[in-house]
């Protein structure tokens, strides 16, 4: 029988970050990208580059307030990425939307219409005032799956509620969004 190696808390990780780990920093790295990567990506309006960009000035960030002590053993770190996460893209979405002059807009796309953008600003719109009508219960299980990409199985324990139940409710719930969305 093999013995599966303990997977080190956060706790322990910024400890041996603060002795000089360079494994700790890449362990923690790779345990919050994917979904610092999505969260990103999500308020950055699909912009992969910078999501990219904006995804190492996180953790570079993290990696500093551990130096330098801001972040301590006891604190949370996947708390302290969101913090950043969410201060940086808000930074950079002014940023772009301040430089980008109106004469720059990118006419040579031809498979932008103004008939496929309408309904693509649209689709958008619908599908927030969908998510904006579900039971708040719904939507924290889908934020849960897919937004922190989370098991079945944690959401059920966080909730206090059986896994299928978790399953069928955020089924439901895509396929009711996805209806929503056809009817239109």
């Amino acid at each position: 029988m093999s013995s599966v190696p303990a997977v080190p808390s956060d706790e322990a990780l910024i400890q041996e970050i603060h002795a000089g780990s360079a494994r700790a920093e890449l362990a923690l790295w790779e345990r919050y990208r994917p979904r610092i990567w999505f969260f990103l990506l999500r308020r950055l309006d699909g912009d992969r580059e910078a999501a990219r960009d904006l995804e190492q000035e996180v953790f570079v960030a993290l990696l500093q307030a551990i130096r330098d002590g801001r972040l301590t053993q006891s604190g949370n770190p996947g708390a302290y990425l969101y913090k950043t996460s969410s201060n940086l893209a808000t930074r950079w979405m002014r940023r772009v939307r301040r430089n980008t002059p109106v004469g720059d807009a990118d006419l040579t796309r031809t498979d932008d219409t103004p008939e496929t953008i309408h309904l693509t600003q649209e689709a958008h719109e619908t599908l927030r005032r969908m998510v904006g009508a579900i039971a708040a219960l719904d939507r924290r299980i889908l934020d849960l799956r897919f937004g922190e990409e989370w098991s079945y199985r944690r959401i059920a324990g966080e909730l206090g509620l059986s896994e299928d139940s978790v399953r069928q409710r955020a089924c439901r719930t895509v396929a009711g969004l996805r209806r929503g969305l056809n009817d239109r």
